[in-house]
């Protein structure tokens, strides 16, 4: 462990094989849960059970800026309240060469989280992974996306962007060679004041299944995969979309017309 002066809990450096479970962490610190390496050897851990709420950024973090997670599970936690990212997975392309384990994340509730994110639009939503490491996003409830607790919508961002059209309840971004398949399958995501799912970048080998989305006010699915260097693996198959009392729409594909 090392300086938790920004996190309720940090685990930081060559950490391996690490539990963290069964905890509250429910201070003003910008983070709570945060977990990175200081080099590509974060791995084989468990982030399970935990109570994670009113954060000024991220939730739960593993893996940031340059460094890796990758064999993470984060599962069963309930994280609430947090302005920028409820959780927030990231693996570093360097080391996918090496470590293609991937990232679990699994069976959370997210609540009330996004909105208030500073002009990094990317890390607005309730679950967010980038990289090129590879994810599961499966078992998620996802609510309020974008809001308070409270029900009010939150408006953090420096303009001319606004919560209202950058929340994503549930977010993949890539990057250039993208190495891992994403798979995000038999989530609920109810009430977002932006996305539903968005899919932006080099994401070409993608399953979207069995997902349950209501009140997505701007789309219920979008994917803007201009920069993908192959578009021809993905699936997006059985998703049921209610757009209910919203304005919202269904689903925007967007891609390169080179690939």
């Amino acid at each position: 462990t090392g300086n938790s002066g920004a996190a309720d809990i940090t685990v930081y450096g060559a950490c391996k094989n690490t539990l963290i479970s069964g905890n509250d962490c429910t201070s003003s610190n910008d983070i709570g849960i945060y977990a990175n390496a200081i080099s590509s050897s974060l791995g084989k851990m468990r982030i399970l059970g935990n109570y994670v709420a009113n954060h000024t950024r991220h939730g739960i973090i593993t893996g940031y800026d340059t460094y890796n997670s990758m064999g993470v599970i984060v599962d069963g936690n309930n994280v609430v309240d947090c302005l920028s990212t409820g959780i927030y997975v990231q693996s570093n392309e360097a080391a996918v060469a090496t470590q293609t384990r991937g990232i679990i994340v699994s069976n959370n509730v997210v609540d009330s989280c996004s909105g208030a994110g500073g002009n990094n639009v990317d890390l607005a939503g309730g679950i967010v992974a980038i990289g090129q490491g590879g994810a599961i996003i499966t078992g998620n409830t996802i609510l309020n996306t974008g809001r308070t607790s409270a029900g009010v919508d939150r408006d953090g961002f420096t303009s001319p962007v606004t919560a209202v059209t950058q929340s994503v309840a549930i977010r993949a971004n890539g990057e250039d060679n993208i190495g891992g398949k994403v798979i995000i399958t038999n989530n609920t995501i109810n009430k977002s004041i932006g996305y539903g799912i968005k899919i932006y970048k080099n994401v070409p080998n993608l399953l979207i299944a069995n997902n349950h989305i209501y009140e997505a006010e701007n789309l219920a699915l979008f994917f803007n995969l201009t920069d993908s260097a192959d578009i021809k693996y993905q699936k997006i198959i059985n998703n049921v979309i209610d757009v209910g009392t919203s304005d919202g729409g269904g689903i925007t594909y967007i891609a390169d017309t080179d690939n």
